[in-house]
């Protein structure tokens, strides 16, 4: 029972507000349809690009967070005015410029004006054919474009977006093929960049090699001296490596500071200054790695050249590759240890603001060149100590071994240029850039705007949360009341309900003559039970009321009835008009009188006129109890009409001579039922439900608040007032029992 009780509430708001659930839904529903369904179609294609390294499987920490910053530098690249630019010019020399939406050359078909600006937002709101400039052209590229990073992966999502499928798939494509030539001219542009040094310091090195035979064939010709002893040849062959590795240290200076130059004009003109700032950065650390570094590579030259003064290959020397690890250890140290300073720095310098990879390059290169200034450094001062012992030999003897050396000097330089540029060579024919294409665009087949299902699905969600909402909020806020839960919830039983008439029955003619009584007597006259059919549902809910009144009085011992009600409007002169007229059909003897002597309605009701006799005459000393009692067209039914209206009504009523009309009348009448002004306007019913045994109160669904109701009670309740219950009425049709479909069948 309790459980259909919590259901029958939860049920109620929407039984009660079913239009303001249905009209929301269903006006969301078709406007958001129709928008949808006029909605042009945009389509969406998508390609996926892999950002990264070919020629690695594994890397470092430091390569991940190297390919980490790569990754994030590609998407303003995606994202920049120039790349787009390229694209817009590859789309004005396609074939099919002319049929392109993006271009402008196609127009788009007229709409509603509203679907119009609803398609601008989509598209760019640019398509006004031949109107656009190059600059337009552009924006309306990066509108219709996004860039999508798939969260720790180094794939990068390209979407574009057009009312064609073809040409979505198009822009899409033409914008990854742009992207793709665009990153192979940068990473191949370092190694073109050391070939062209390279190229050009070989043929430097050509020449001088050919001028040094030429000079040595015509000393050797001139002065007839063809070779040096043994020990002079040892000692210009030692002094030949050495220079050699010297004169390779200064060339690979040369290529680094070239390669340096080049990365660093790939860098706007704010972040070469920014290079500048990391590489003045200093610590202790890295002071103390620097030195290490230059100590390490003396000690390494210094021993090479012992192992060279005593004949043996250094390549095969297992302490030298020792010193080489560590050597690249200490560099690999200063790498990092300049980039952890770096993201530390109190200038605030911030790497990830920048081009990471270039500055990692550059700095990269740094570390070498010190390294390499080093060696230089080492090996000069080798190449002197061998140019001192030189120097001691006879004339002929010291110009042989000095040409000799520079043909071998100058050979062996050649020989390593030549295997330097064949290596820069195969590097730039077979670099490929720094992506992938994983997926082309294909034309989609669905649009991804408008979504006609979802949106559909959203509309009808959202139509019901609205429609529910604005329900349950109106049955919040709203105090009527409307079940008979709710006035028992107040603890005041309800001893019956009345219909709600059908509003066709109720209509009735108004003229223009016709005042405040009569039209308000014309809307009551419907409600009569002697104006329905014996067997509907109105005068059978009036039995059964009629019933419960004369139980009640056969158990209590009385006779005298008060109906009212909390206010106005909520069908008391009806209510008691209908149990007086029930009451006398019974047969019993039924006195009704009106004691509402400010708006008196009952013999207006019940006779069709309005007197000016009645209970007011009554209550000035004017007439005996009876004279102005009157019988009515319902047989045992008589009527004490209020008659004059009075502003005196509540001194009146709770006069002696009312107490009087009170005894007397319960004394001639089995029944007698007051009609009385209600509760809350005015003070006439708490006064006579002093003297009357019983009182019934009429609430009207819709009508009556429950404040109203509560309030009502309490000022009964402050007297003591006798009350039996109340009487529901304007109850829907399917509140009740069914009367009329009993009697049908």
């Amino acid at each position: 029972m309790e459980n259909n009780m919590l259901l029958s509430d939860l049920l109620r708001p929407f039984r009660r507000n079913r239009w303001l659930i249905i009209v929301p839904f269903v006006s969301i529903v078709l406007t958001v349809t129709v928008l949808t369904l006029l909605a042009r179609p945009i389509y969406e294609s998508k390609a996926a690009v892999y950002i990264g390294s070919n020629d690695q499987l594994t890397f470092s920490p430091t390569q991940m967070a190297a390919q980490k910053y790569l990754v994030k530098n590609q998407i303003p690249i995606l994202k920049s005015r120039r790349l787009a630019a390229e694209v817009i010019r590859r789309f004005q020399k396609s074939d099919v410029r002319d049929s392109l939406f993006i271009l402008g050359k196609r127009e788009l078909p007229a709409r509603f004006g509203f679907m119009k600006r609803l398609d601008s937002v989509v598209t760019g709101g640019k398509n006004h054919a031949d109107t656009l400039s190059f600059i337009e052209l552009v924006e309306n590229f990066r509108d219709v474009t996004k860039v999508s990073e798939q969260m720790e992966t180094n794939v990068i999502l390209l979407l574009a977006r057009s009312p064609s499928p073809w040409e979505a798939s198009f822009i899409v494509n033409t914008w990854v093929d742009a992207y793709q030539e665009y990153d192979q001219i940068l990473s191949q542009g370092d190694a073109s960049e050391s070939k062209r040094f390279l190229e050009a310091k070989l043929k430097e090195v050509e020449t001088q090699l050919r001028d040094s035979e030429n000079r040595l064939m015509m000393f050797q010709q001139r002065e007839r001296v063809v070779s040096l002893n043994e020990e002079t040849s040892q000692l210009v062959k030692q002094l030949s490596e050495f220079e050699s590795q010297y004169n390779k240290t200064r060339t690979d200076l040369e290529s680094n500071e070239n390669q340096r130059h080049y990365l660093k004009n790939q860098l706007d003109e704010s972040r070469r200054h920014f290079v500048d700032d990391i590489l003045k950065l200093s610590s202790p650390v890295l002071s103390q790695l620097q030195q290490q570094m230059a100590q390490l590579v003396t000690e390494k030259a210094a021993y090479e050249a012992q192992l060279i003064g005593a004949g043996l290959d250094p390549e095969r020397d297992g302490r030298l590759a020792q010193l080489e690890s560590r050597l690249n250890g200490i560099r690999e140290k200063i790498v990092e240890e300049t980039s952890n300073y770096m993201k530390t720095d109190r200038t605030g310098i911030d790497p990830v603001a920048h081009s990471e990879t270039l500055i990692a390059e550059i700095l990269k290169i740094e570390t070498t060149q010190q390294s390499l200034k080093a060696k230089a450094a080492a090996l000069k001062r080798i190449v002197d100590e061998y140019n001192y012992k030189l120097s001691g030999l006879p004339s002929k003897s010291l110009q042989l071994a000095q040409l000799e050396r520079d043909v071998q000097v100058n050979r062996e330089i050649y020989a390593m240029l030549r295997q330097k540029f064949e290596e820069a060579r195969i590097k730039s024919t077979g670099l490929g850039g720094n992506i992938m294409i994983l997926d082309r665009g294909n034309p989609p087949i669905y649009p991804v705007y408008p979504r006609v299902r979802f949106n559909i699905a959203l509309a009808i969600l959202f139509g019901l949360i609205l429609g529910i909402g604005l329900a349950f909020a109106k049955d919040y806020f709203e105090d009527y009341l409307w079940q008979t839960e709710e006035i028992e919830a107040l603890k005041l039983k309800v001893i019956g309900s009345i219909p709600r008439l059908d509003e066709k029955s109720r209509q009735f003619r108004k003229t223009e003559k016709a005042d405040h009584l009569i039209e308000r007597a014309r809307s009551i006259s419907p409600y009569l039970i002697t104006r329905q059919d014996t067997q509907s549902a109105i005068p059978e809910a009036y039995r059964v009321i009629r019933t419960y009144i004369h139980y009640k009085m056969q158990t209590e011992k009385v006779n005298t009835l008060l109906v009212t009600s909390p206010g106005a409007g909520e069908g008391k002169s009806t209510t008691v008009a209908n149990l007086a007229i029930a009451s006398a059909q019974k047969g019993c003897k039924t006195l009704l009188v009106d004691c509402d002597l400010r708006k008196p309605v009952q013999e207006m009701i019940l006779n069709g006129i309005s007197r000016d006799e009645g209970l007011i005459t009554y209550l000035h000393g004017d007439a005996s109890w009876d004279a102005n009692i009157r019988e009515t067209s319902v047989k045992r039914l008589d009527l004490m009409a209020a008659g004059a209206p009075t502003k005196h009504a509540s001194e009146m009523l709770g006069s002696k001579r009312m107490l009087e009309f009170i005894k007397t009348a319960s004394n001639h009448y089995q029944l007698v039922l007051f009609d009385c002004p209600p509760i809350l306007p005015v003070t006439d019913a708490v006064q006579l439900s002093k003297w009357i045994r019983g009182l019934v109160l009429t609430v009207k669904v819709g009508a009556t608040t429950r404040r109203g109701l509560q309030l009502a009670l309490k000022r009964l309740q402050s007297v003591q007032a006798p009350v039996w219950g109340a009487i529901f009425t304007g109850v829907s049709d399917d509140a009740q029992y069914g009367y009329d479909a009993y009697y049908e069948s």
